[in-house]
C-alpha cells in the first residue's frame, strides 16, 4: 500500500529495495529458533482476529489441524491467540494429538512475532500476523473475507504464500479442504 501511495505522488519506488521490516529485540530473536524441537518442522497457527468476520469456526480448525498432524507426523503446531481467545485455543488444543500451547495472555507483540519468526509456515486469518510473517520471510497461508480491496492490498508481501478469499463477507465460508490444499501446495513449494 505504501508503495502504491509513493507512486501516486510521483516518488520512484524500486521493488528490490522495498521490504517489510519488524525489529525483534535481541533476547527474543536468539530464542526464536528453539521452539520447534529437534528435527521438527513448526507450523504456527494464529486463531485470533480483530473482527468477527475474520474468525474461522473452531470445528474447522480442529479438522484442519488434525489432518495436518496426521499426514505430516514430523511437524509440530503452536497455536497463537490473544488472551480473549484463550478458551478457543484450549478447546482446540484438547482435541489435537500433539501441539504446543502459547500463552499470549498480556504478552507483547514482540513475543508473538518471535513465535512467527521461529515457524516454518504460518496459517492465519487476515491479521497483523500476515505482515509479521512477511517481514521475516515466513511462508503463509492467509484467509480473507470477500473484500477485493482488502484482499489485493493486504496479502503477504515478498514471501511465498497462498491467499484464500471467501465467497462471503466472512471467512466462515472458506472450507477446510481449501485451507488444507493451500497448506499442502505451499509446503510442497518450499520443500517442507
Amino acid at each position: 500500500r505504501m508503495r502504491d501511495f509513493l507512486l501516486t505522488i510521483g516518488m520512484p519506488v524500486y521493488d528490490n529495495k522495498v521490504n517489510p521490516y519488524f525489529h525483534l529485540v535481541p533476547s527474543l530473536d536468539s530464542n526464536s529458533n528453539k521452539l520447534s524441537g529437534p528435527k521438527k518442522k513448526l507450523i504456527s497457527v494464529n486463531l485470533s482476529a480483530g473482527a468477527k468476520i475474520r474468525y474461522w469456526d473452531k470445528e474447522k480448525w480442529i479438522i484442519l489441524l488434525h489432518r495436518i498432524l496426521t499426514e505430516y507426523p514430523s511437524y509440530n503446531l503452536i497455536l497463537l491467540s490473544l488472551g480473549k481467545d484463550k478458551l478457543l485455543r484450549e478447546e482446540i488444543l484438547s482435541k489435537l494429538i500433539r501441539s504446543k500451547n502459547s500463552n499470549l495472555d498480556g504478552m507483547p507483540i514482540q513475543q508473538f512475532a518471535s513465535y512467527i519468526k521461529s515457524s516454518d509456515i504460518l496459517i492465519t486469518p487476515d491479521t497483523s500476523a500476515v505482515h509479521i510473517a512477511s517481514a521475516f520471510g515466513i511462508p503463509t497461508v492467509a484467509m480473507y473475507p470477500n473484500y477485493s480491496s482488502n484482499f489485493i492490498s493486504w496479502q503477504p508481501y515478498k514471501n511465498k504464500h497462498r491467499s484464500i478469499k471467501s465467497l462471503d463477507e466472512s471467512i466462515e465460508q472458506i472450507s477446510v479442504e481449501e485451507v488444507y490444499d493451500a497448506f499442502k501446495s505451499l509446503a510442497e513449494e518450499i520443500n517442507l
